[in-house]
């Protein structure tokens, strides 16, 4: 008999008058048996949310966003992408405008957050697009031309969708705040879209306040011309954003980067001054998530 069976044996076997320890014993192995599967059990479910939750996150946003400091777009944005895409260490760049609207049909209506994209270029940064739970998002390619008096094509949150009673065929009016200028003042400007899909990320302030256009629609809505307001990144390894980060910055001298949720906490602000084509970059620095020095 081997040596630990042979200790196991000696403790765990009590004599006929020590049969209250052998019950002890027993109880208490029980006992060590289901603590410490109760522990493995509850760290196996905390590891998968943890990465449940980093895929979904990781997967609806960028890991890093440039935008200007003085948030008012960038205009040479082409030029701009396809410099930054050639860094060896960015796998994908796309181009997005950001703006708030008010959505709404028949009496319902919610606000949003539209954001025009190129399909081609986003869904190499994110997964949002790629895998609709109702409806295609192929309307949204830049390559397929529209028919004289089709509606533009807009893919809702799944959230917002059911607010609004909406679904894949509906019609949707989309109101910008920025308006137009009229003789009788400024007047909301609005645009009918046709809703072609719907998404669904996981996190309900993406699906009930997110709304996915076509870039060049999101420019003729809001009148901004040839403009985005953020070049969007993914990286090789996210979570080296924060280096980077500092390296975008020194590539390129005309936006801010900012380290999002791939990297979390750290905001990075580059105090520019921009006349013309021409801009001046005194420095940058380094903030905690707080917005406090580093």
């Amino acid at each position: 008999m081997q040596f630990e069976f042979l200790i196991a044996s000696r403790y765990l076997r009590a004599k006929r008058r020590q049969a209250v320890i052998g019950v002890i014993t027993v109880i208490s192995i029980i006992g060590v048996t289901a603590g410490v599967a109760s522990l493995i059990i509850a760290l196996a479910i905390n590891n998968g949310f943890s990465q449940d939750l980093r895929k979904r996150l990781t997967s609806s946003t960028a890991d890093v966003n440039l935008m200007r400091v003085a948030n008012d777009g960038i205009r040479n944005w082409r030029e701009l992408l396809a410099r930054m895409e050639k860094q060896p260490y960015v796998v994908a760049a796309s181009p997005a405008l950001y703006e708030q609207v008010l959505i709404s049909r028949g009496a319902r209506s919610d606000g949003a957050v539209v954001k025009g994209v190129q399909p081609e270029h986003e869904n190499k940064v994110t997964d949002l697009l790629k895998s609709l739970e109702l409806g295609s998002a192929e309307a949204l390619n830049t390559d397929r031309s529209r028919a004289q008096g089709e509606l533009p094509p807009i893919v809702l949150g799944k959230e917002m969708a059911d607010d609004l009673g909406a679904s894949p065929g509906s019609v949707v009016l989309v109101t910008s705040p920025q308006g137009e200028l009229t003789p009788f003042g400024m007047v909301p400007k609005y645009v009918r879209f046709k809703m072609v899909g719907i998404f669904h990320s996981g996190f309900y302030d993406y699906d009930k306040s997110w709304a996915f256009i076509r870039l060049d629609d999101a420019q003729q809505l809001f009148g901004l011309g040839d403009m985005i307001s953020v070049v969007e990144f993914k990286l090789e390894d996210q979570f080296r954003a924060a280096e980077h980060v500092y390296q975008l910055d020194g590539d390129e001298q005309a936006a801010v980067p900012r380290a999002s949720p791939g990297e979390r906490g750290h905001v990075y602000h580059h105090r520019i001054d921009c006349a013309g084509c021409g801009a001046e970059h005194p420095d940058l620095t380094h903030h905690d998530g707080h917005g406090k020095d580093a």
